[in-house]
């Protein structure tokens, strides 16, 4: 069994954490759990990272040494309510959401290692 590299899936997570990718990745995440679907991001050992649609992951026992994590969702219950585009909704409850958000994304990943 290939074991986990934390130091170098560490640094793909905090890259991805500072990126344009995670916010992008969240509101595709969000979109897609309308069609029950979702979006992970791949975290590669050399430090990269790229977010997947669930369904282009495949067989994760192809790549051992990478860690897929699921994005988290922003709510959208209220997007109905909102006056202005899902866009702009999607923006303001980011803002106001991201460090949750990374948290949880750290969280996730620091359970891996438990």
């Amino acid at each position: 069994m290939t074991r986990l590299d934390p130091v170098g899936l560490q640094t793909a997570l905090e890259s991805f954490l500072l990126s344009a990718d995670f916010k992008a990745g969240i509101f595709s995440n969000t979109r897609a759990k309308r069609q029950k679907t979702s979006y992970v991001v791949e975290l590669m050992p050399e430090g990269r990272y790229r977010v997947l649609w669930e369904g282009q992951v495949g067989d994760k026992n192809d790549s051992p040494s990478h860690l897929f994590l699921n994005l988290p969702l922003l709510e959208d219950k209220d997007l109905t309510l909102w006056r202005g585009s899902e866009e702009s909704y999607f923006n303001h409850d980011f803002a106001t959401k991201q460090p949750d958000l990374v948290n949880q994304l750290r969280d996730t990943f620091s359970k891996c290692w438990k």
